[in-house]
């Protein structure tokens, strides 16, 4: 399947989103923080990455331009688990 980059900070939604990735058999890597997403990214290739609107050190709007602008074609997702 895909090898997925998930960060988020709240722990709790990183290992539930995370593990049922793999449940779907994917080969999935964590980050609970912007910079840890720019070290796993200048790391390991990756097929698509899920951002966290808001995490410590700057959330997904701060990294989608990064990212896209360093990989054009790697997709990226922008989600939340805040209800307001």
């Amino acid at each position: 399947m895909a090898r997925i980059l998930v960060a988020d900070d709240d722990v709790d939604y990183l290992t539930a989103f995370s593990e049922g990735m793999e449940v779907l058999g994917h080969d999935v890597v964590c980050a609970s923080s912007s910079e840890d997403v720019n070290r796993i990214l200048s790391e390991t290739k990756f097929d698509a990455i899920f951002l966290d609107v808001v995490m410590p050190g700057g959330g997904a709007i701060t990294l989608v331009h990064r990212i896209s602008k360093t990989y054009p074609s790697l997709p990226v997702v922008v989600l939340t688990g805040n209800a307001t």
